[in-house]
């Protein structure tokens, strides 16, 4: 029966690392796992309490994340934190987040000194998190954990340059959806289709060339106008 009890916590506890695992996805640490909606607050908690030194690493990017989104509330945090020990935790890991987004001269949205170092001790432990980063030298974390600040860089390196890459896909989305927008005001789907033929050098049956000839070139000619253009802008600000 002890044996079972044992093997039923085992399970449970990877039960509970898994579900963690899929929820630090949101606040911007990628791992193999799909996204899930989950409070900000609450796994930042979680985080801390699943003691995995790879989570504890990842946190500069979720408390990064949170802030962003205007989720992180360290009180909230630190009520979900039963044990004195955990709130230490949670203390230091933040003061290690600000002496990262330092010496990467990053400025977290939302989140500002006073939310997390209320006192001259508190800046003095980021200056000292802020010196190890720049002498390569591992964090000993409340006295338990030692982090390494290489891999902490690295998560948040990699974080920033998935952030970047979302940014410009989603930038050329856009792009994208309004020059399709601006066509259909100006062409008829037939029109756009002959359009975008005669932009890739494409072939035009003898009809097309006809229809093209008589009725798509004469927009295009009144859109190429450099005058028409300026006046349309001019128009556009009034």
């Amino acid at each position: 029966m002890e044996i079972c009890n044992c093997l039923s916590e085992t399970m449970q506890n990877r039960i509970n690392k898994q579900g963690l695992l899929e929820k630090v996805r949101n606040l911007g640490f990628s791992l193999l796992a799909p996204e899930e909606s989950s409070n900000a607050n609450e796994v930042l908690a979680e985080v801390i309490l699943s003691r995995e030194i790879r989570l504890l690493e990842g946190f500069p990017v979720m408390l990064f994340s949170a802030s962003a989104k205007g989720e992180f509330e360290r009180e909230r945090v630190s009520k979900l934190l039963r044990k004195q020990q955990d709130r230490i935790v949670l203390k230091e890991l933040s003061l290690l987040s600000l002496a990262l987004y330092k010496r990467l001269k990053i400025k977290c949205p939302r989140l500002e000194k006073d939310d997390v170092a209320r006192s001259k001790k508190d800046l003095n432990r980021v200056n000292s998190f802020y010196k190890s980063f720049k002498d390569s030298r591992d964090f000993v974390i409340a006295g338990v954990y030692r982090l390494n600040p290489s891999r902490i860089e690295k998560i948040f390196n990699n974080y920033l340059s998935e952030s970047d890459l979302n940014a410009a896909e989603s930038s050329q989305r856009y792009e994208k959806l309004s020059l399709e927008y601006a066509q259909s005001q100006i062409f008829s789907p037939k029109q756009k289709e002959l359009f975008a033929k005669k932009l890739n050098g494409e072939k035009l049956s003898k009809t097309e060339r006809e229809y093209f000839s008589r009725v798509v070139k004469k927009k295009i000619t009144a859109l190429a106008n450099p005058e028409l253009h300026r006046m349309a802008r001019k128009a556009l600000k009034h």
